[in-house]
């Protein structure tokens, strides 16, 4: 299995995506690991998430993601 960079990220007025939550490792598991933070850290499912997809850590840190795809948990 192919392990990459994922961010995931939720939308704040007037100041865009901040990134919440970071983990290396596979789709799979991280889609299961940034359902579980959600769960435990925000109560209103109004909130608008995004998953940013990076390579490796490398390309993380130059800003230049492979994939941004919306997050709905």
């Amino acid at each position: 299995m192919k392990t990459n960079y994922y961010e995931l990220q939720v939308y704040v007025p007037q100041k865009g995506y901040t990134t919440v939550f970071a983990y290396v490792g596979n789709r799979s598991n991280a889609n299961r690991k940034f359902r579980s933070f959600i769960k435990d850290q925000f109560t209103l499912p109004s909130h608008v998430f995004r998953v940013r997809t990076f390579s490796n850590v490398h390309t993380a840190i130059a800003e230049s993601p492979s994939r941004v795809t919306p997050f709905y948990p």
